[in-house]
C-alpha cells in the first residue's frame, strides 16, 4: 500500500524541476520553481532538471553534491495544495532508502548513483538523463493536483541541516 510519504515522493520527484513535458493522461506538469535553503548542506546544481514524456516517465539530469558522509537522515515535509489538506509528516530518510516501498524510490536512487541504504557517502552524484522514472501508476491522480503545489522538505542529519523548496502546475494539456 502507498503511503502518504510515498505520494508526497513522488510528488516531489516530479517538480524536481520538470522543464518541459508532454501530456502524461491528458496533463501537462511545469514547475515554477525549485530551489535549495540557503544554509542546506546538500545542494542542488542550479542545471538540475527533469522532463517527463507522454509514457508518464521522468528523465533527470544534472547533479547533486553531498558534502560530507550521511549516517543517518530524517526529514520533516510538507505539500500544499488548496483547497486539499495539507500533507506533512516526518520520515527516516534511511529507512525509506532500504524499505524502497515505492519503486520508483529505488529508481530514483539508482538514477542519481546513489546508495540504497545508510551511509552516503560524500561526493558530486549526477543522474543518468536516460534512466527513466516512471510516474505511471500515478496517472489517475494527477485530477487531484490541478492547479498549484507548492512544498518544502527539510533534512536533519550528520552532514548538516538540507532543505529543498518547490512549486509546480498541473494543468489539462491542450491538444
Amino acid at each position: 500500500m502507498i503511503g502518504i510519504f510515498e505520494l508526497c515522493f513522488a510528488i516531489f520527484l516530479i517538480s524536481c524541476a520538470v522543464e518541459k513535458s508532454e501530456a502524461c493522461n491528458g496533463y501537462d506538469i511545469k514547475v515554477t520553481s525549485v530551489k535549495t535553503c540557503d544554509n542546506s548542506a546538500i545542494k542542488l546544481n542550479p542545471g538540475v532538471t527533469v522532463t517527463a514524456d507522454k509514457n508518464c516517465n521522468l528523465f533527470f539530469s544534472g547533479c547533486a553534491i553531498v558534502p560530507k558522509q550521511i549516517t543517518f537522515a530524517k526529514a520533516t515535509y510538507s505539500i500544499k495544495k488548496p483547497p486539499l489538506p495539507d500533507m506533512t509528516g516526518d520520515v527516516d530518510i534511511c529507512d525509506v532508502f532500504s524499505e524502497a516501498a515505492l519503486p520508483q524510490i529505488g529508481t530514483f536512487l539508482q538514477v542519481f548513483g546513489l546508495p540504497t541504504k545508510c551511509p552516503i557517502p560524500a561526493k558530486k552524484y549526477c543522474a543518468d538523463p536516460k534512466k527513466p522514472v516512471s510516474i505511471m501508476q500515478f496517472k489517475n491522480g494527477l485530477a487531484m493536483a490541478l492547479g498549484t503545489v507548492t512544498g518544502k522538505m527539510k533534512l536533519k542529519h550528520d552532514g548538516g541541516p538540507s532543505c529543498v523548496q518547490f512549486s509546480f502546475t498541473v494543468n489539462r494539456a491542450m491538444g
